[in-house]
């Protein structure tokens, strides 16, 4: 697997995605603990993770690493005669 991402803020990280093999049981859960071993061992303290997208699946693998908190989605719109 591999995985893409920036630093935001000197300690905190954008994963953009990963990508693991889910035909391997446990690869994408030791892709996600690699790349915190990885962030930490480069002064990460904080991991801004891709959205979950209403997959209850992936919800429930961000909820189960103990986020510090989770921020509301927000829709950016133009204004009228804007």
């Amino acid at each position: 697997g591999f995985s893409v991402y920036s630093e935001l803020v000197p300690g905190c990280y954008d994963i953009h995605f990963e990508k693991a093999n889910h035909q391997i049981k446990g690869a994408p859960q030791m892709l996600t603990w690699q790349l915190a071993q990885r962030l930490l061992k480069q002064g990460g303290e904080l991991m801004n993770r891709e959205q979950d997208m209403n997959e209850e699946g992936l919800r429930r693998a961000k909820q189960s690493l103990d986020p510090v908190r989770q921020l509301a989605r927000l829709l950016l719109t133009r204004k009228p005669g804007a």
